[in-house]
């Protein structure tokens, strides 16, 4: 395989990151100190959205 880096900008980086976060399985987000550190990710960047898994799953261990 061969990845070829562009020198110089081939267009303008979206900033689709700024709305959305993502997350491993959306239980974590039941747990005191994550909420605590989405909430300080919210504060500095303002996300609207967060994308997780096993949200409409049934959780497996």
């Amino acid at each position: 395989m061969r990845i070829v880096v562009p020198d110089r900008p081939s267009g303008r980086l979206s900033e689709a990151w700024r709305f959305c976060v993502g997350t491993g399985r959306f239980e974590l987000a039941l747990r005191r100190d994550y909420q605590e550190s989405l909430a300080l990710v919210q504060r500095e960047i303002g996300f609207r959205h967060i994308r997780s898994h096993g949200f409409l799953g049934e959780e497996r261990r």
